[in-house]
């Protein structure tokens, strides 16, 4: 995963979070930085607000607050360009994880140090020095040909280099060196995992649909800005089957010991992955049609639907009794093979 890093000694990472595009972007990035602090690689963030400064600073990463528009780019380029100017003269790269980025953002930056965009929507010609998309659906992307079609046009000065595939999503460190999840003969606890702010309240809308009594365990997981978390913490207390969280550090250990899992269609999908729990994803958000979608025709992770439509919920009974044990030990197989665990 790492081989993109070769010859950087610190790593400057562009990120932000909010109640806008939630933790997602933050929480790859620091699985990254661990990564990359095992390879003796330092890294510091680069942020727009004080949003994410106290989950960073938790992990004991350097960061630098740009007091910048996080959805507005080109405003903060001289601040940023002096900053990175500034400092010492050690092998360094930044890192870019953001959708806000503009061609000029990122051509004047790649002026001044390597740069490592994360690509996840193929949005333009991005003229930067390296290329990560580890979703996927990337070959649809046809990033080469593009890019070579531009240098040949003299769009770009130069083709970036590429890393794609699963193989370079960004895992959290206790995801790797993982035994084969074990599948059960029946489902006896579930996981539901929701996005950052269930903003279409997808956690009480699955779970209406779900026979409660039927399972041993159900875990809840809200995202830190969950709306909806007092109000289901009330609404099923009298439910001792029912466990509900928020922001929880520890995933890895609902996801051990639960049966299924339900999540939306983000990077946790590649985490299910590694450990080999068997999924059904629904999406919140265009970026994650792609990979949702892609997962259900090769059937390892199949699809609910997009939970911005009505009634997608519906049919969750019917999606989980498909998942019996034959067909949740063939998924669970596929799933760890896709991450080259198997």
């Amino acid at each position: 995963m790492v081989d993109w890093a070769y010859g950087i000694k610190k790593l400057y990472i562009r990120v932000d979070m909010n109640n806008v595009i939630a933790t997602g972007h933050v929480m790859r990035c620091l699985a990254i930085a661990d990564l990359l602090r095992q390879n003796e690689i330092d890294s510091v963030f680069i942020l727009a607000d004080n949003n994410a400064v106290d989950i960073i600073a938790k992990k004991g990463y350097r960061y630098k607050v740009l007091n910048s528009t996080w959805n507005s780019l080109d405003g903060e380029l001289e601040i940023l360009t002096d900053y990175i100017r500034n400092r010492d003269n050690e092998a360094r790269a930044l890192l870019i994880d953001t959708y806000m980025v503009t061609e000029k953002y990122l051509s004047e930056i790649s002026k001044y140090i390597e740069t490592i965009y994360i690509d996840d929507l193929n949005m333009m010609i991005y003229p930067v020095h390296k290329i990560i998309c580890y979703a996927y659906y990337w070959e649809k992307f046809r990033h080469v040909e593009r890019y070579e079609k531009a240098f040949k046009e003299k769009k770009i000065c130069q083709v970036p280099l590429f890393y794609f595939g699963p193989r370079y999503a960004p895992l959290r460190l206790e995801f790797y060196n993982l035994t084969p999840h074990h599948i059960k003969e029946k489902i006896d606890s579930i996981l539901i995992m929701s996005g950052g702010t269930d903003q279409y309240h997808v956690i009480d809308r699955l779970l209406a649909n779900i026979d409660v009594l039927k399972y041993q365990s159900i875990y809840i997981i809200c995202g830190k800005y969950s709306m909806d978390f007092e109000m289901l913490k009330l609404k099923y207390s009298l439910c001792k089957n029912i466990y509900i969280y928020k922001n929880v550090e520890n995933i890895i250990d609902y996801m051990m010991k639960s049966d299924l899992a339900i999540s939306a269609g983000g990077t946790t999908l590649y985490e299910l992955c590694a450990v080999g729990l068997p999924t059904i994803s629904y999406s919140i958000a265009d970026n994650q049609l792609d990979n949702v979608k892609k997962f259900h025709e090769e059937e390892i992770i199949e699809y609910l639907g997009d939970m911005r439509e009505k009634n997608v919920e519906k049919s969750l009974a019917t999606v989980i009794n498909r998942y019996t044990y034959i067909n949740r030990t063939k998924r669970s197989k596929l799933m760890r093979k896709l991450m080259e665990f198997e």
